[in-house]
């Protein structure tokens, strides 16, 4: 009984001189609220790499500047995703969220790309890619790793319904 409870002191012990946890850098808040009958539904890709057979691939993963998942060749690191809806469905709302890393990891390349952190694009389906910005309050870097950052902007008037959505010029590092 007496191990048993020098152990559990112990183990308090330990929790009050343990390093605090680290609050967020921002707090998290309300990006839509609505009481609506339905599901909800969430996409969402990586820039990690691009397909094997897709034009400048190769060259990509190697580290030159080639670094676009599509066949426009005015925009860069981009990715998509299939959203996937029920027929009859409509969207209330959509959030892009992005984030990235604009150092060059381990052995990466710092990002050489222009733009800034607040901009991307976004296009629907075969559509033209439109231009999306983040507001200056949902634009959030890392206190404690100031190459990473994450952004954010509504954009329910560009995601209409069901298709490919892809997202382009994310400003990130390669490594």
């Amino acid at each position: 009984m007496t191990t048993r409870l020098s152990i559990l002191i112990a183990l308090l012990a330990a929790l009050f001189v343990a390093a605090p946890a680290h609050a967020a850098d921002t707090p998290f808040s309300v990006r839509y609220a609505q009481t609506l009958h339905g599901n909800l539904s969430a996409v969402g890709n990586t820039l990690m790499s691009c397909p094997t057979g897709a034009r400048n691939c190769a060259a990509a993963r190697s580290g030159s500047p080639y670094s676009n998942n599509d066949s426009d060749a005015t925009t860069f690191d981009s990715s998509s995703a299939t959203l996937s809806l029920p027929a009859g469905s409509t969207v209330a709302w959509a959030g892009l969220y992005w984030s990235a890393d604009t150092s060059g990891g381990s052995g990466g390349v710092a990002d050489t790309h222009p733009g800034s952190r607040d901009q991307v694009k976004l296009k629907a389906g075969a559509g033209a890619y439109q231009p999306v910005t983040a507001t200056s309050g949902n634009v959030l870097g890392s206190t404690s790793q100031p190459t990473r950052y994450r952004a954010f902007a509504d954009v329910t008037s560009l995601v209409t319904g069901a298709g490919t959505y892809t997202v382009a010029n994310v400003k990130a590092g390669t490594g």
